[in-house]
């Protein structure tokens, strides 16, 4: 297993399923779902998966993401920021 990334303060991978009659994110549907929390200036890792049939669009909540990989490869050069990713 490799080392964790110590610039980050959490590394949360997401997985969002609507297969089972809901949507369910790591299994669980709302409103046992947990929010990510992270304190001011703290950068957060998150690994969108989706095993569902659908696409799922995502945002956050007074902040921009940053993506760095697309399909589990890192855009090395070309990441970008954005509000809403789908």
């Amino acid at each position: 297993m490799p080392a964790r990334d110590t610039r980050f303060a959490h590394d949360v991978v997401w997985i969002s399923n609507d297969v089972l009659g809901g949507f369910t994110i790591n299994g669980k549907g709302f409103p046992a779902t947990q929010p990510i929390v992270a304190g001011q200036g703290e950068q957060v890792l998150i690994r969108f998966m989706n095993e569902g049939l659908m696409m799922h669009p995502w945002h956050l909540h007074g902040m921009p993401m940053r993506v760095v990989a697309w399909n589990g490869y890192p855009l090395g050069s070309a990441p970008f920021t954005c509000t809403h990713w789908a």
